[in-house]
C-alpha cells in the first residue's frame, strides 16, 4: 500500500522524534518538506472522497488515521516542520465524526497520542557508547548495544 511503502519513513523521520522513539534526522526542515509533499500527494490521489475508499470507513482510513491525526499536532509542525494540507485536516474531522471510537486518538489515560505528544517528549535518548552496560557474562549479549536509543518513559526497551 501507498502509505507503508513510500509515507512511513516520512513518519520515522517525523513523528518518531516527536514521540521520542528515534533521533530526528540531521535536516528536519528538508524532512517535514517531504512528508508535507508526500501527504498533499496522498490527499490528491486517495482522498478525493471523503474517505480513502469513497464515502464509508475503510480498513485503508484506519491505517492512516493515527498517522495524520499526529501530524496535525502543533509539536510536530513546530519541531518537525510539517504543513498537513487542508484536505487531510478534513480527512481527521470526517474521521473523528465516523468513527465512535477516535476519542481514543485523544484520550486514552495518558496513552493517546495527544496525551504523549502533548507531554512534549521530544527527541529520543541516544545512549552514549561510553556509558554502556557490560554484557552479561552469563548470556553473552550486550545489555546496550551502542547507537540503541532508551525511551524517556523509562520503560527500558532498546531499538
Amino acid at each position: 500500500d501507498r502509505f507503508s511503502s513510500a509515507m512511513y519513513d516520512d513518519a520515522v523521520k517525523t513523528l518518531y522524534p516527536c514521540f521520542g522513539y528515534a533521533a530526528p534526522p540531521e535536516d528536519r526542515s528538508a524532512a517535514g518538506k517531504a512528508c508535507t509533499e508526500h501527504l498533499k500527494e496522498f490527499a490528491d490521489v486517495f482522498l478525493k472522497d471523503k474517505f480513502v475508499a469513497g464515502d464509508k470507513l475503510s480498513i485503508a482510513d484506519f491505517k492512516v488515521a493515527p498517522f495524520f491525526f499526529a501530524y496535525e499536532h502543533d509539536m510536530v509542525k513546530e519541531q518537525s516542520f510539517v504543513e498537513v494540507p487542508e484536505r487531510i485536516r478534513q480527512f481527521n474531522k470526517d474521521f473523528a465524526q465516523a468513527c465512535s471510537a477516535a476519542g481514543m486518538l485523544s484520550q486514552a489515560g495518558g496513552f493517546a497520542i495527544k496525551e504523549i505528544l502533548d507531554k512534549g517528549v521530544g527527541p529520543a535518548i541516544i545512549t552514549n557508547t561510553e556509558e554502556q552496560a557490560p554484557a552479561d557474562p552469563q548470556s553473552g549479549v550486550d545489555e546496550n548495544p551502542a547507537g540503541s536509543v532508551q525511551q524517556p518513559c523509562g520503560c527500558g526497551f532498546l531499538f
